[in-house]
């Protein structure tokens, strides 16, 4: 229970925490391949052929939306893709996975604090993660994949 309490704080000061970005000119493939290292994700499935080499973002605050997005992902126990592209002057990042999907009920509310359906969750991952999505200038969306499963997209403007 401390332990618990202990992430519901710094995922509070987290969600509470606005501030500038540091954004420098870093590469968005390299951003996504640390994330998946950190969570342990050696059976995502990263598709970086079309990824740019450089793209100015907060890279440290980039990985923790990530890493928020692959979690989930990979806690669904199916398959899971990852990518990182360019499309048009926006870099983009799929999280992708082969579950069951979001039921049309829960993906108005997926976005808002304290709203979750894990045993253990605080219900804020997803809520910070669009926060800094949004300090970004970016969009953060999800919406069930043909073929069944989640896919989660955050866009980024090459200049916000």
């Amino acid at each position: 229970e401390a332990v618990r309490l202990e992430d519901l704080v710094s995922d509070l000061l987290e969600f509470a925490r606005g501030g500038a970005l540091r954004r420098e000119a870093r590469d968005p493939g390299q951003v996504l391949e640390q994330s998946v290292a950190l969570i342990g994700g050696a059976q995502i499935r990263l598709d970086l052929s079309h990824a740019p080499k450089k793209f100015s973002l907060d890279a440290a605050r980039m990985q923790q939306v990530l890493c928020n997005l692959l979690q989930n992902a990979v806690d669904t126990g199916a398959a899971v893709e990852a990518s990182c592209a360019t499309e048009g002057s926006a870099l983009v990042f799929r999280v992708r996975d082969h579950g069951a999907g979001i039921d049309e009920s829960e993906r108005e509310l997926l976005f808002e604090p304290f709203h979750t359906k894990k045993a253990t969750g605080t219900g804020l991952g997803l809520a910070v993660a669009k926060r800094i999505v949004d300090l970004h200038g970016g969009t953060l969306s999800v919406s069930n994949a043909s073929g069944g499963g989640a896919e989660f997209v955050v866009t980024l403007l090459a200049n916000p």
